[in-house]
């Protein structure tokens, strides 16, 4: 079933990026019409470091839930993931992203409270001004509790790769949603593709 899901996964994604690249190309196409002036203007504007280091920076953020049952419960994952990235050029940008998720199981006898706790970096690529390309590396730190007062945790790894798509709200805001396909998930019970919707600030 995983492998299934993976090819399919893998083949979406090079679906997206083709459409991204035809989008890239039309984006270009119109860009190579204006005149030299406004080019040249918008060049000197980018490599103006008068607004410092931050002036490259953009911000986003992900509000996490999710309801699901299975094995004779409920489970109810809350949490946030907020990111900062460092724009390379108009294409490329990098960055730190930290996960925050208190997760509780309800289930016959003692229910389960799960706090995780995971700290990460990602790259993103441009096709288009709507369309990119995601990927992160996770560490993720897991501490569980009982209702009986047991403590135990572990930590956990994660690699994500997929594509998203970012619209822009006005004023430098936009939302965006993504499909990523975890390659380190190990556990054969969950499905290794996650959806993500959130807000991002001058990407």
């Amino acid at each position: 079933m995983k492998n299934i899901l993976r090819i399919s996964f893998l083949f979406l994604l090079a679906f997206a990026i083709s459409i991204g690249n035809v989008d890239a190309q039309n984006y270009g196409s119109k860009k190579k019409k204006k005149k030299k002036k406004e080019k040249t203007e918008k060049t000197d504007d980018y490599f103006d470091e008068s607004g410092g280091f931050a002036h490259r920076l953009w911000y986003g953020g992900m509000v996490n839930f999710q309801i699901s049952g299975g094995n004779g419960g409920n489970t109810l994952l809350l949490g946030i993931s907020p990111m900062v990235g460092y724009k390379v050029n108009d294409f490329v940008s990098f960055g730190p992203r930290v996960t925050f998720n208190y997760i509780e199981g309800y289930f016959p006898g003692p229910n389960l409270k799960i706090r995780e706790l995971g700290i990460g970096a990602f790259g993103r690529a441009k096709f288009s001004p709507s369309i990119f390309a995601h990927i992160e590396y996770e560490v993720l730190n897991v501490k569980e509790i009982s209702d009986f007062g047991y403590e135990f945790g572990g930590s956990d790894e994660n690699f994500y790769a997929g594509v998203g798509y970012n619209s822009a709200l006005g004023n430098g805001f936009g939302y965006e949603i993504m499909g990523l396909y975890n390659f380190m998930e190990e556990d054969e019970s969950r499905v290794p593709i996650e959806i993500r919707i959130g807000f991002t600030y001058n990407f």
